[in-house]
């Protein structure tokens, strides 16, 4: 968890009591993250000064160089931004402090993206690579490379612009006053800062999903446009469907979905209420649910947590959510390395903002095991069918007889399990010398 703040003037320089409030907000924002703090101050003519180093917001803004920076608030900048860093890509060090440069992009990122590598191979920070997209293609296509959480607010020195946009994984707030807009992570902390100055906000708004907020700094008082752009694309696809293909032992920072798991596009629309959606689902507080993690979520090292959508059947539905916080001790990374298919415990379920999302503990991974057919099932889903033993000899079975046995599941949810004596027999009685595709279809 990193923290944003800003102030973004309605004139070319700010009022007087601006320096100490965005001073104020950079020292308090530390409660995001204390490992580095870095902040970018812009002028009314498109000139950026930029200080960052590997300490906390409190020790960073007592420096002299920081001192020298807050002295142009009042006096040159019409916007000052500021990033305080909880690492969890790249080591601590004030290279991999935010603000990061490519090219013409300044910018400062919160959350956590699992497509570095494809993004770009020679930065060591994901934050990093995504200021080189946004260098290197237009705005919203760079955001649909994102695969990943994000609050971003990123300085264009070639189009004089500041932009701010964000997905639902992480929240990035905009606050009017007389002369200014405050951007923040955490929107209670410059109203707690103004109102202890006896200033009063006019307006307060999250900045919207699917929007980028764009600040010309040629007409600053105007204030921030709408450009509509398509949230990233992790799940976009012309068809209703997306397949994934075969990845197998995908490394983090370019984690892919599994084998063969199909996924409902994201924004489909339902001819149902949210509460009818729950019910006819049917999952409810104690049941387990299987999903599928596509990001994650780790506030602080106790309450970490895997963000998915949850799988019915062969398909993982867009439309739903799934959060599951990890025990004490664990970490989303050892889970991501395992894999991508999880089941979790529901202690909770309701609609938030529209999306219907499951809230639950005790996470385990899932795998897949493929039988005779090469038909795949999630071991989970075998269990209880497995106990029950061959549906002709019923003798005992467990998933290490899966790859030589038939299992198949049948329109109405049950399923049929031959086992590996059972085919044998079968194949013996009808004289049938050898095992093919073919001859096994006369065992079912």
């Amino acid at each position: 968890m990193c923290g944003l703040v800003g102030l973004i003037c309605k004139t070319k320089t700010f009022p007087y009591h601006a320096d100490d409030l965005f001073t104020n907000m950079l020292r308090m924002d530390t409660i995001r993250g204390e490992d580095s703090t870095g902040v970018f101050g812009i002028t009314s003519d498109g000139k950026h000064d930029i200080i960052k180093g590997d300490t906390d917001g409190h020790t960073f803004v007592s420096s002299i160089n920081y001192k020298k920076f807050e002295s142009k608030i009042y006096q040159q900048y019409c916007a000052v931004i500021g990033h305080n860093r909880k690492a969890t890509k790249g080591t601590v060090s004030p290279h991999n402090a935010h603000p990061f440069v490519a090219k013409h992009i300044t910018l400062v990122h919160n959350g956590t993206i699992f497509n570095q590598a494809s993004l770009n191979t020679e930065v060591e920070v994901d934050s990093h690579a995504i200021a080189h997209a946004l260098a290197d293609h237009d705005c919203v296509k760079a955001l649909s490379l994102i695969n990943g959480a994000y609050a971003l607010i990123w300085y264009d020195q070639k189009d004089k612009t500041i932009s701010l946009a964000r997905n639902k994984e992480r929240p990035l707030y905009l606050l009017e006053y007389d002369a200014y807009w405050a951007v923040a992570s955490e929107p209670g902390l410059p109203m707690w800062l103004h109102s202890r100055e006896g200033y009063k906000h006019k307006t307060i708004q999250p900045v919207p999903l699917e929007k980028i907020l764009t600040f010309n700094l040629k007409d600053l008082k105007e204030g921030p446009k709408e450009v509509i752009y398509e949230e990233y694309k992790f799940f976009s696809s012309k068809s209703a469907v997306v397949d994934y293909p075969v990845t197998g032992g995908a490394p983090v920072v370019d984690w892919t979905p599994a084998n063969s798991l199909r996924v409902r596009q994201k924004g489909a629309l339902l001819s149902v209420t949210a509460d009818q959606r729950i019910k006819e689902v049917g999952l409810k507080t104690g049941d387990t649910v299987i999903f599928k993690a596509v990001s994650y979520e780790d506030p602080d090292i106790k309450d970490q947590t895997l963000i998915g959508h949850p799988i019915f059947g062969n398909e993982a539905d867009g439309n739903m959510l799934v959060r599951a916080v990890l025990d004490k001790g664990q970490t989303v990374l050892e889970f991501m390395n395992q894999g991508s298919l999880f089941a979790a415990h529901i202690i909770h379920v309701r609609p938030v903002q529209g999306t219907i999302t499951y809230f639950c503990r005790d996470v385990h991974i899932v795998h897949k095991v493929t039988d005779m057919n090469g038909e795949s099932h999630i071991d989970l889903d075998l269990k209880n069918v497995l106990s029950l033993g061959c549906g002709r000899c019923q003798a005992p079975m467990t998933l290490d007889d899966v790859p030589s046995s038939i299992v198949k599941k049948k329109k109405d949810g049950n399923y049929r399990v031959i086992c590996a004596s059972c085919i044998e027999t079968s194949l013996r009685d009808a004289n049938i010398p050898s095992l093919t595709p073919e001859t096994l279809k006369l065992v079912q």
